[in-house]
């Protein structure tokens, strides 16, 4: 059986690491309210801030009072989108209208022999 360097084996590791990052909701709740950012409930809980954000997010949509907190900026969750700026972007990956390409006879023939040979 392998064993880490503290001699646990990986199950034991996993059931460890499991224990420590469930939190139950008066957990969450105390902790959300005791704390300045949604990083530093993360970082007491053993979570991550996204996680953080959702569960808050849900509680409260479920009538659970919690502090309000201001989301993080630049690029998170809760950074603004422009939404002008990403539409123009798509935009310009996405042809409107499919290119045309002209064949000539032999084209069509080459293509036609190929096919026909694939047939057989």
């Amino acid at each position: 059986m392998t064993t880490n360097e503290s001699g646990a084996t990986p199950q034991e590791t996993a059931t460890a690491t499991v224990k420590r990052n469930r939190n139950g909701w008066e957990t969450f709740i105390k902790t959300f309210n005791e704390s300045d950012s949604y990083k530093e409930v993360a970082e007491k809980l053993g979570i991550g801030v996204s996680s953080v954000q959702v569960r808050a997010s849900k509680y409260r949509k479920n009538g659970v009072q919690l502090k309000k907190m201001a989301r993080v900026a630049g690029g998170g969750a809760g950074a603004k989108l422009d939404w002008d700026k990403m539409k123009t972007f798509a935009n310009g990956l996405v042809q409107s209208e499919p290119e045309q390409v002209s064949l000539t006879a032999a084209d069509v023939g080459t293509v036609e022999k190929v096919l026909g040979s694939s047939e057989g």
